[in-house]
């Protein structure tokens, strides 16, 4: 008899570092443990229909839910009806979506919101290896699901809004997981494809409803995986069927594992540049990044060994005539984790984007000084770039601080003030004292207010 396999797959996982990961596994319901792999797609006919644009769709991918969908489903009439008939439920909130959307697209993302707001993720059951039914009446009447408990209350959505759509079988790149590793992808996770006037999209409820941190669900509505480029999309999934891919070209199996762990955020900040970039990245000593980041973002990075122990100041980003630059210096042979953060201009946090490996054959005795982000745009040191500098000796300063009105070299408490040489650039030239271990560029709009650190550099 043929064995019935379950796929389970955890929601998104949050790191200490703040950057958010997939964890998944496959579970078999009967007969047995299944060992289906996602192998090469056989790429001959498997081609669906794609938009030649996404705009329409973009217009949906808002990180918002629909406030009117939300505002019904709290109800308590309409709550009351999901415990006790789930089939009439369903009905009932998708006469509703028909009555307030004005289009499938619309009708979708309404769904969608239905289900990441109202379902949790099962990481209870997901941890001990024990996954009850996954049924979509099950799964409404509890507001707990895995990954596919998800799909199957997805479908039947579009069952009842009359939009053709598939539950989507396959293997997603997170923790626990390596794709990187010889060998075929096991199937680990389940998301959807829906078809919106003779084009499909892709979405997963799953990883758009939330995250896990200290193995406990998290409620965190996006609309990150909502109608996504397939392109972009294939960086964390791999369906079973190739055609799932929607992609012109599917990729090989070789090829899906030599991508790096890009997030759709990355997508939505980085215009070009990253493209060269895969999972694992072999190099000498050093590593150099070129690339363009869209209108009101930067990008910033973190460097780690392969134990997790982060490495400080071997990483400077600057920016030239619109293009970003980033060197990142390895202090000896070994496997590195560098992260990727994004940023919107002004913000002192950003969010993990992505990540990826990098395999140095030798070390560099190069350091940078640390940074940190400030709340004006283009805020830059044209020198010193390298630390350490050298104590007892006077050091020549240049900033670009454009927006602000003084910038000071602090040591050891003590304000040195550059000279405003006009247009944003400031210098002078500081001595350093020989018992200092540390000097700081400040940043400020009064000469007596708060500074901001820009930058903090060791002294030898």
């Amino acid at each position: 008899m043929k064995s019935i396999r379950k796929i389970v797959c955890a929601a998104l996982f949050l790191s200490a570092a703040g950057f958010i990961f997939t964890g998944c596994i496959s579970l078999p319901t009967s007969h047995g443990k299944t060992t289906k792999k996602v192998s090469s797609p056989d790429v001959s006919g498997t081609s669906l229909k794609t938009p030649t644009s996404y705009a329409n769709a973009y217009k949906y991918r808002t990180g918002k839910p629909n406030a009117a969908i939300q505002k019904y489903i709290k109800s308590h009439f309409v709550d009351s009806m999901r415990k006790k008939n789930p089939d009439k439920y369903v009905k009932n909130v998708t006469a509703k979506i028909n009555k307030l959307a004005s289009n499938d697209f619309e009708r979708v993302k309404m769904a969608h919101d239905v289900i990441c707001l109202l379902v949790t993720y099962d990481a209870k059951s997901f941890f001990a290896n024990k996954i009850p039914d996954q049924s979509w009446q099950k799964v409404l009447r509890t507001k707990s699901s895995v990954c596919e408990g998800y799909s199957n209350v997805f479908q039947r959505f579009m069952t009842e809004l009359r939009i053709p759509s598939q539950k989507v079988i396959g293997y997603a790149s997170g923790v626990d997981t390596d794709s990187s590793s010889a060998g075929s992808l096991e199937a680990n996770h389940a998301w959807n494809a829906v078809n919106i006037k003779g084009d499909w999209y892709l979405i997963d409820c799953t990883w758009d409803s939330g995250y896990i941190e200290n193995k406990k669900a998290v409620r965190h509505y996006s609309t990150d995986w909502l109608f996504l480029k397939p392109q972009y999309f294939v960086y964390s999934h791999y369906p079973e069927e190739a055609k799932y891919q929607l992609l012109e070209q599917p990729l090989s199996a070789a090829q899906f594992k030599a991508q790096p762990d890009f997030r759709p955020l990355l997508f939505e900040v980085v215009e070009s540049g990253f493209e060269a970039i895969k999972n694992v990245n072999s190099v000498k000593d050093s590593m150099e990044l070129k690339y363009k980041t869209k209108a009101g973002y930067k990008m910033a990075f973190t460097l780690s060994k392969a134990n997790g122990k982060a490495v400080e100041n071997r990483i400077l980003s600057e920016k030239s005539n619109g293009i970003d630059y980033t060197t990142i210096s390895f202090p000896e042979a070994g496997t590195y984790t560098v992260m990727v953060y994004c940023f919107k201009d002004g913000a002192s946090k950003g969010e993990g984007c992505g990540q990826f490996q990098v395999k140095a054959s030798a070390g560099s005795r190069t350091r940078f000084p640390k940074y940190y982000q400030v709340s004006i745009k283009n805020a830059a040191i044209i020198t010193p770039k390298t630390s350490p500098i050298a104590a007892g000796k006077s050091v020549h300063f240049e900033v670009m601080a454009e927006g602000k009105e003084y910038v000071a070299v602090i040591i050891d408490g003590q304000f040195t003030q550059l000279k405003n040489a006009g247009k944003g650039k400031f210098t002078g030239d500081v001595k350093i004292p020989k018992n200092t271990k540390q000097v700081g560029i400040g940043l400020s709009s009064t000469k007596t207010g708060k500074y901001e650190t820009l930058a903090v550099y060791d002294v030898e």
